[in-house]
């Protein structure tokens, strides 16, 4: 379509230096037809022929010729092809939506063996960099849609100057919907960033939490081992093992409110996981809804031939 329209452009310009030398030269035989009217009255220029209106009219219709052949079948081919990317983003975006549904939840509150897969380094990280991505994600997509309605409306500017307002007065509508699906979807991506700070948040505390487990019991393991590797006396012996009766006790505590954690990171990750299928879902069906929208600019498309630049300025 690039193409087309350069071309266009190129013509449009022969026609406009045509016809100003057509507008010129009529100058010069008006004038010239004054001073040498017959006695009759006679217009002599009338019996002569300009030129460069044969020139200006084979111009205009190989403007006309570039529009209807090239220009609007491309229009179209364009409009066609971003009705056909949305509707595959619409399948795509149900296809991880569905996917999604199917994910299995976090392992039950209890089973210590699976305490790591909550907070461990490796999914804290993948939780700081899917966060990294969501980032991103929103202002791509917002630039996106922004720069696809900023087309569609440079073309629709460009039309309502070339063509009867009828032709295109249905290309607004499609337009405004575009733009407000679109927003719905942003806003849900700002609530999924939300969630997934969230997330991060929580997988830190529980991690900070199963931390302090970990070190009370390396300190009672410390004490045992004295206990039995070291040759010690009784009431240092008394002391270590009191020490370790206060230190377990302080695990057992602590290894409630680490069950507290873990079960506040599973809230969490469940919010997340929902919040991220409505934003699928929000993005299938804002991909189906601009597919249609660009289906009413094809059905809007315009029947009759564009004026040419040299007809608006007339």
């Amino acid at each position: 379509m690039g193409v087309a329209l350069t071309q266009l452009k190129d013509w449009e310009e022969k026609l406009l230096k045509d016809l100003k030398k057509e507008k010129e030269e009529d100058k010069r035989i008006m004038k010239s037809d004054k001073s040498q009217a017959n006695a009759e009255g006679e217009d002599h220029h009338t019996k002569k022929v300009n030129p460069h209106v044969e020139i200006g009219q084979i111009s205009k219709e190989k403007v006309n010729e570039w529009k209807d052949k090239r220009l609007l079948p491309r229009l179209v081919e364009q409009l066609n092809g971003l009705m056909d990317y949305w509707k595959a983003m619409s399948r795509f975006y149900g296809t991880q939506k569905n996917n999604l549904s199917q994910v299995k939840e976090s392992p039950p509150i209890g089973d210590d063996n699976h305490i790591a897969l909550l907070c461990d380094d490796k999914h804290r990280e993948a939780t700081k960099k899917l966060q990294e991505k969501l980032h991103n994600w929103r202002p791509r997509f917002a630039s996106y849609i922004y720069l696809q309605t900023a087309y569609i409306e440079v073309l629709y500017c460009w039309l309502s100057m070339l063509v009867e307002d009828n032709d295109v007065k249905g290309w607004s509508e499609p337009l405004d919907n575009l733009v407000n699906n679109a927003e719905t979807v942003t806003k849900e991506m700002k609530e999924l960033q939300k969630d997934v700070e969230a997330l991060r948040a929580q997988q830190g505390k529980e991690h900070a939490q199963k931390m302090k487990v970990n070190n009370l019991e390396s300190r009672v393991n410390y004490r045992e081992n004295r206990i039995l590797k070291e040759e010690i006396d009784g009431d240092e012996k008394q002391k270590l093992e009191e020490e370790i009766g206060k230190l377990k006790k302080r695990i057992e505590e602590n290894k409630k409110t680490h069950q507290t954690k873990r079960k506040e990171t599973q809230q969490a990750l469940i919010k997340f996981k929902t919040r991220f299928f409505k934003v699928f879902e929000k993005l299938e069906a804002f991909s189906k809804a601009a597919a249609g929208n660009y289906a009413k600019l094809i059905d809007h498309q315009p029947k009759t031939r564009p004026r040419t630049r040299v007809d608006v300025q007339r």
